[in-house]
């Protein structure tokens, strides 16, 4: 009985004082604060001195890409990406359009119809082609579009 009475302490008193510190601590109402918003206070950058080239760069224009003209393209036929594409920054100023990646109309990538050297394009075989094209301002500021070339023989 004295065992009993023993082990039956040994589990009652921690379990005694475990509520009584929960009871404290939800008494000094910790833990309804612990899900409240801290208030942090905000830092004011527009004192600063590069805050206003910093705000000029990011509200500027970015750069277009537009296509000169409409039309198919022959299979075999070598184009240049200058004569269909056009780059322009804000200022209206020709910039270079460098090609990202081409994919065939089932999504294959078939960047072996591009010629780095020249900027020239020449489609293999009749279908669609998504050129992922991309043009860099002189301040760095890029643009990437896609778009969607046929090639047949019409």
């Amino acid at each position: 009985m004295k065992q009993i009475v023993r082990v039956m302490s040994d589990m009652v008193l921690p379990g005694i004082i475990c509520a009584a510190l929960l009871a404290a601590i939800g008494g000094m109402s910790l833990l309804p604060r612990l899900g409240e918003h801290m208030d942090v206070p905000g830092e004011d950058y527009s004192g600063y001195g590069d805050a206003v080239q910093t705000k000029l760069a990011c509200d500027r224009e970015p750069p277009k890409i537009v296509r000169k003209g409409a039309g198919t393209f022959q299979p075999g036929e070598e184009f240049s990406v200058g004569q269909v594409f056009q780059g322009m920054d804000a200022a209206g100023s020709l910039i270079n359009v460098q090609v990202l990646d081409i994919r065939d109309g089932q999504g294959n990538r078939r960047m072996d119809c591009y010629r780095k050297e020249g900027n020239k394009i020449v489609f293999p075989s009749k279908g669609i082609y998504v050129l992922e094209l991309q043009a860099i301002d002189g301040q760095r500021k890029p643009v990437r579009k896609k778009f969607m070339l046929l090639a047949d023989n019409r």
